[in-house]
């Protein structure tokens, strides 16, 4: 059986949610609000948590999911690996992916979609449109829009190539 250099394995399509951001573009301060929730991922849309309703949307597209972010008994609620930042203090969101680079390696994935915490409105299809955009345009990393905005880390790449991108 030959695989089509334009699809991907089902095993091998990894990702990682990036959910240990501080919160600064979210409209208030949990530190001086004290009913906001202490981390983004938990803020709810009908009731509903962020997290999961992202876990709910990217885990049929993947072969393997993973969180960044802080490890707190919430995100082990999730049963998903929770990847700590490889570097001291918080650096952002590129610690996260650094993280998630190394498990990717781990697994021998050599793709990785990485998707912030706050973004719920994930196509079902994110993981796949971003993939074949690489692979049309023949470029090492896809990255998401909308309404031609680009979305920070939302994103299907090479391994190698975010980590290019990461490590100066």
């Amino acid at each position: 059986m030959t695989i089509a250099t334009n699809t991907i394995a089902t095993n091998a399509r990894l990702a990682v949610i990036l959910a240990g951001g501080q919160g600064l573009r979210m409209e208030a301060n949990p530190s001086t609000d004290h009913t906001w929730p202490a981390h983004k991922w938990q803020q709810r849309i009908e009731q509903q948590p962020l997290l999961d309703i992202i876990i709910e949307r990217l885990s049929p597209q993947v072969s393997q999911l993973a969180l960044s972010g802080p490890v707190s008994e919430a995100l082990a609620d999730t049963g998903l690996p929770i990847l700590s930042d490889q570097l001291p203090g918080f650096v952002g969101p590129l610690a996260g992916l650094l993280s998630a680079l190394e498990w990717a390696d781990q697994r021998g994935g050599q793709w990785v979609l990485s998707c912030p915490c706050d973004s719920p409105f994930l196509p079902l299809d994110l993981y796949s449109t971003l993939y074949e955009a690489v692979q049309k345009h023949h470029t090492p990393i896809a990255i998401a829009r909308s309404q031609e905005r680009i979305i920070p880390f939302l994103a299907c790449g090479q391994s190698h190539y975010w980590r290019a991108c990461a490590i100066p």
